[in-house]
């Protein structure tokens, strides 16, 4: 896809996990570079985020660029405004690096949904999923006002644009089980799910 960048954000401080979640194993690679292997299926660049490249260089290849988060707070509404300065497209999708799940198919569906809308993003089992979501160029200056306050929400973006809320309905025709909104924000969640991955 042409007309949308790819981004994976991999520049939080991981504080539950009690690691780098960023590189943890996952059936023979990481798991960030497992998100970055969809989302470079999909689009012909794909980005990560990263607070210090230097450690993540690794994962460039042809199509894909590891960039700088050019905010200096760990929370993901600055990965996202990182994303949309760093990408040329008008549109950025935007996942977080612990995803291991993440089925290109959604990846896509949600893309191709964004005709007429600033944001796209996916509600599961009536939750807002802001990590697995599609920003507008448009978003960039709602983004700026909410970053200068404190403690701001990613989702108090989609209030403030043209947001196309996709239901569970719609989900379930690209992602029947929902598996893709599987983050690993812990270690117990990482281990239960590399069981059941078998990895």
């Amino acid at each position: 896809m042409k007309d949308t960048t790819g981004a994976v954000l991999a520049g939080g401080l991981s504080r539950r996990f009690g690691s780098d979640k960023s590189a943890a194993p996952w059936r023979g690679a990481t798991l960030v570079s497992t998100v970055a292997d969809v989302l470079s299926g999909v689009f012909d660049l794909t980005l990560v985020v990263v607070k210090d490249p230097a450690p993540f260089l690794r994962l460039e290849r042809p199509g894909r660029r590891v960039v700088r988060d050019l905010r200096p707070e760990a929370h993901s509404l600055g990965g996202v405004r990182s994303a949309l300065a760093h990408a040329a497209t008008e549109r950025v999708f935007v996942c977080a690096c612990d995803m291991p799940f993440l089925d290109a198919g959604l990846v896509r569906g949600l893309a191709e949904l964004g005709g007429g809308f600033d944001a796209v993003v996916p509600v599961w089992e009536g939750r807002l999923q802001p990590l697995c979501a599609v920003y507008g160029r448009a978003c960039v200056p709602v983004i700026d006002r909410l970053l200068a306050r404190t403690n701001p929400r990613v989702s108090d973006v989609f209030d403030l644009v043209r947001t196309r809320f996709v239901t569970e309905e719609d989900i379930r025709t690209m992602d029947p089980q929902g598996r893709s909104f599987m983050d690993l924000d812990t270690r117990a969640e990482y281990e239960r799910a590399r069981e059941a991955a078998s990895c």
